[in-house]
């Protein structure tokens, strides 16, 4: 007879559970009454731009299916993202990014980039970072060389980078195709896996089954559904609990943009102790999971009564519950820390514009906009209560206000808005078009674009002002003069549900010829 999956984890004891809970709980108490009762100094930092493995463009990782960024930095500092060489890929018109240039997983510490290269295969394969975990673990996917025929194109495979150490995160039995999207500190990994029982309706876009999976000790394990036939796992914590999403039995073809693009709706789910719970609706027919803290609490959008709009949401102890806006009709929560603090963004009166929402107690707050701009959005919240994202983007055909030509990261704290431009030394032509996560130390990465478009990851280190290359925020810095090329036009659509997936758009292509 087969144990319990719980019973199968053969390094990971209820202990490491229990002693992950008591350090969330320790640092929640050491910190959490500082960063509410003092004033966070003036913060002094150093610009990294992280360049390129030769090709015009790197990236810090994000979610494939949700576009969300997910964390690009462990505790020690070590950043990991994606960054391209100056190769063609020979899969085109089948990429991994848009460009159709093939790109490594990379990792950077203390200024010293590592290519982290991808799975044994053929030359001219990619791999993609999707996480970083707390200790420097580093999951993704990477192709291989094999061809997928019911995906019309090239098989990726799950991996986990230890170091410069690449691991294969296999699928499951029968299956061609998988992805890892989260790892914790215990090494407990979670993502998808396709199988071999025939889908139509296949959220990996291939012809068989989408199956939500946690690796232990490498080896793949069904989560199962909430009575669909596919699911995702996005999320692990510290404790070893997850997220994601799932078809019901009940799913249908969405019946609008708030549902997103998937072949069925989908509802979010919370996994523990072998259960997966399903976290409802508001009344729609659609939940969607975007962050999860070390406590359980669950945040993302869910679709309202004949899914006329959709909400953010805050998921604990069973229950679903809206958050509110700060006076319009839509809004989406991305990330929770680990006191219940909360980002996201939300419309503001009449669905005009979208601003960059916190929440704390329930309580909704605008964080507005840089002077001169309309919109602005917010992507991570870290243990200090700073959040940090990016003001000025264009989506007019959904928010009319939204016109925004240019987009700058920004850092929310101490209900101040500051945009990380002021840190960029007046040589370098990088524009910080966007911040994407912050750690508990400060340490925030993002993407910034170049004159001609391209875009680098970038890392600001918090430094003390004798230091060589450490800028103190300018307060006579003035955007219009300085780091407002055109070539950051902020396109992406911020109408959530929407999904992107890795090269499932196109049309047919053919393994390539050696």
């Amino acid at each position: 007879m087969k144990k319990p999956l719980e019973q199968r984890r053969i390094q990971i004891s209820w202990f490491s559970g229990f002693l992950a809970l008591v350090s969330v709980l320790a640092l929640t108490l050491f910190l959490a009454p500082s960063s509410r009762s003092q004033k966070l100094a003036i913060p002094h930092y150093r610009l990294f731009d992280i360049g390129t493995l030769g090709g015009p463009n790197s990236q810090p990782p994000s979610d494939s299916f949700t576009g969300l960024p997910t964390p690009s930095l462990s505790n020690g500092g070590i950043f990991a993202g994606d960054a391209e060489l100056d190769l063609p890929d020979p899969y085109a018109p089948a990429c991994l990014n848009s460009d159709c240039m093939v790109s490594h997983a990379i990792s950077w510490k203390d200024g010293v980039m590592t290519d982290l290269g991808t799975l044994p295969g053929p030359a001219g394969s990619s791999s993609v970072v999707s996480w970083v975990g707390p200790t420097g673990l580093i999951v993704g996917y990477s192709e291989n060389g094999t061809f997928d025929p019911g995906a019309n194109g090239p098989a990726v495979i799950g991996a986990l980078w230890n170091g410069t150490r690449i691991a294969p995160l296999s699928p499951l039995r029968g299956g061609l195709e998988s992805a890892a999207y989260a790892v914790n500190s215990s090494g407990i990994v979670v993502g998808i896996s396709s199988n071999d029982v025939p889908d139509p309706n296949s959220l990996f876009g291939t012809s068989t089954q989408t199956r939500a999976v946690v690796w232990l000790n490498g080896v793949p394990h069904d989560l199962g559904t909430l009575g669909g036939t596919d699911a995702q796992a996005f999320f692990v914590n510290e404790s070893g609990q997850i997220a994601g999403q799932s078809y019901v039995a009940d799913s249908v073809p969405p019946p609008n943009l708030h549902c997103g693009d998937d072949p069925l709706t989908l509802h979010a789910f919370f996994w523990e102790d072998e259960k997966m719970t399903d976290l409802n609706t508001l009344g729609g027919h659609c939940t969607f999971v975007y962050g999860m803290n070390n406590l359980g609490q669950l945040v993302g959008q869910s679709t309202v009564p004949q899914d006329t709009t959709s909400l953010p949401f805050l998921w604990q102890s069973g229950q679903l519950k809206p958050l509110p806006t700060v006076g319009g009709t839509y809004g989406y929560a991305v990330s929770i820390n680990d006191v219940g603090e909360i980002a996201g963004i939300t419309a503001a009166l009449g669905d005009q514009a979208l601003l960059a929402t916190s929440w704390t107690g329930g309580h909704a707050k605008n964080l507005s906009t840089l002077p001169g701009n309309s919109c602005s959005l917010t992507d991570a919240i870290n243990i200090r209560g700073q959040i940090v994202g990016g003001s000025g983007f264009y989506d007019a055909a959904f928010f009319p206000a939204c016109t925004d030509l240019v987009e700058h990261a920004v850092l929310w704290q101490n209900g101040q808005i500051l945009d990380l431009n002021t840190f960029v030394p007046a040589d370098s032509d990088l524009t910080l078009t966007e911040a994407v996560f912050i750690d508990d130390s400060g340490e925030i990465a993002g993407f910034g674009t170049l004159p001609d478009g391209d875009q680098h990851a970038f890392l600001l280190v918090p430094c003390q002002e004798y230091e060589d290359g450490c800028e103190l925020a300018n307060p006579n810095f003035d955007p219009k003069t300085k780091h407002s090329s055109p070539a950051s036009l902020g396109t992406a659509n911020r109408l959530r549900g929407r999904f992107s997936r890795p090269y499932r758009q196109f049309g047919p292509v053919q393994p390539p010829t050696n």
